[in-house]
């Protein structure tokens, strides 16, 4: 018995995206759920410009966290790494000292 010709010749019997499109998909995917705190059910709802979007400002922030915390850092080692007394304190000062302020 032969099988009926489809209507319309397609090359493909399955509607579906291919791998080179599926595994950046699944990536955008597992980013949203993993680190944006989103569900699955959220993610595969949601357009694709959407979901594009909440990935774009959320590198985004992470990228300004990064600035800052290198900018403090770079503040913090020009200094040279030592803390800055208020009051000084003598050495025969620091030998009597019993704990007790």
């Amino acid at each position: 018995m032969s099988l009926l010709q489809p209507f319309f010749p397609l090359t493909s019997t399955f509607f579906g995206l291919s791998y080179k499109f599926k595994e950046p998909f699944l990536q955008e995917v597992f980013a949203c759920i993993k680190h944006m705190n989103m569900s699955y059910v959220d993610v595969m709802g949601m357009p694709t410009y959407e979901r594009r979007f909440f990935i774009r400002i959320f590198t985004e922030q992470i990228e300004h966290q990064k600035e800052v915390i290198e900018e403090q850092q770079k503040n913090a080692t020009a200094s040279n790494g030592k803390g800055k007394r208020v009051t000084r304190i003598s050495g025969n000062a620091v030998k009597n000292y019993s704990g007790r302020i």
